[in-house]
């Protein structure tokens, strides 16, 4: 992360922390979402300490002292899953119910959606490679997609 800690999610827990220190001799410090019903889901990408809110139809971005800021997604019950950050700061996303790939700048204004051609693909995970691609599994479908905006 850009603090030099490895953030993770406890979706159980309703929490977001961060892991200091490596594997050895470690501190964990938890923060809990703001309402109990937020669902952090699994994805953290290492430039924002961002996370999705499955519950909250939102994406969050945690600072180090534990401050929560929440940007919401306009489409009702979308389900994000996961989020990806791109060399120019924006914020790509997937949109599992909504079947649908959303981005939003770095300050939560939504940039737009895209739709995933692969009718109820399940899409999950998403990453940004280096060179500007980006990737989203489609679970329901077996398959990998390329997002080209």
């Amino acid at each position: 992360m850009r603090d030099g800690a490895l953030w993770f999610s406890e979706a159980g827990g309703n929490r977001v922390a961060p892991h200091d220190n490596g594997w050895r001799g470690y501190r964990v410090f938890r923060s809990r979402a703001p309402i109990v019903s937020r669902a952090p889901w699994r994805s953290i990408p290492t430039a924002t300490s961002g996370f999705v809110e499955t519950g909250a139809n939102a994406l969050g971005r945690i600072a180090r002292d534990g401050t929560i800021v929440e940007f919401i997604i306009p489409t009702p019950n979308a389900s994000a899953r996961g989020v990806a950050v791109t060399a120019d700061g924006d914020l790509w996303f997937t949109e599992n119910f909504a079947n649908k790939i959303g981005r939003m700048d770095s300050h939560g204004a939504m940039i737009g959606e895209y739709d995933i051609p692969t009718s109820a693909s399940g899409a999950r995970c998403i990453t940004a490679m280096s060179d500007g691609r980006l990737f989203f599994t489609q679970y329901n479908a077996g398959q990998i997609g390329e997002l080209i905006p």
